[in-house]
């Protein structure tokens, strides 16, 4: 199994309600890699389970020496996918799941197109049905400002525009629809592994 899936889309379009009903479904064989980051811990969060809590400088020892699939900074803070989950989640005889932004997505892209390893990756990119919807689920997140609101929507309107580089589109209207369609496109992966 050498396939990695990444699951990638605007953020409010819902990928991490999607990645936890997939995960649900043993039938896929998918594990969930486990991101690190630098920012603060959140209540009920769990090293190693929610992410892998670095200091600043581990993590930029990290970059130095290779060790992630892709990293970015957000908000002051760093977030990447160690190279050591996807090869821990693939020894297990499990498709390693990526449920990240639409920058590491798009840089993992690139970097397998390079090495012509394309065929490797399984790529989704989640759609809203529209940004107005899209802008009435992060409003009742309840969690941004109106301005952050704003930015959320144009930083999306961006994101939307490099759909193409991704294998599957899939819109998030209707949520077990969705989810039924990705499952019926990662077991068709499945079972050509």
């Amino acid at each position: 199994m050498s396939k990695l899936i990444i699951l990638s889309g605007p953020s409010g379009v819902g990928k991490g309600t999607i990645e936890a009903l997939l995960l649900k479904n043993k039938h896929l064989l998918i594990k969930l890699a486990i991101s690190a980051t630098t920012r603060k811990k959140r209540k009920n969060e769990i090293d190693g389970v929610n992410y892998f809590f670095l200091t600043e400088q581990m993590f930029k020892k990290k970059i130095e020496n290779e060790e992630f699939i892709e990293w970015s900074r957000h908000f002051n803070n760093y977030y990447g996918t160690l190279k050591s989950q996807i090869e821990f989640i693939k020894s297990q005889n499990y498709i390693p799941l990526l449920e990240i932004d639409t920058t590491g997505a798009k840089n993992i892209i690139e970097s397998y197109q390079k090495k012509g390893k394309l065929s490797e990756l399984l790529t989704i990119f989640i759609l809203p049905p529209s940004l107005e919807v899209l802008k009435n689920r992060i409003e009742k997140r309840l969690t941004e400002t109106y301005v952050q609101i704003n930015q959320r929507l144009e930083k999306a309107k961006s994101e939307i525009k490099i759909k193409n580089l991704f294998q599957f589109q899939v819109v998030n209207d209707n949520l077990e629809q969705c989810v039924n369609e990705l499952e019926k496109i990662i077991s068709k992966v499945v079972e050509k592994s």
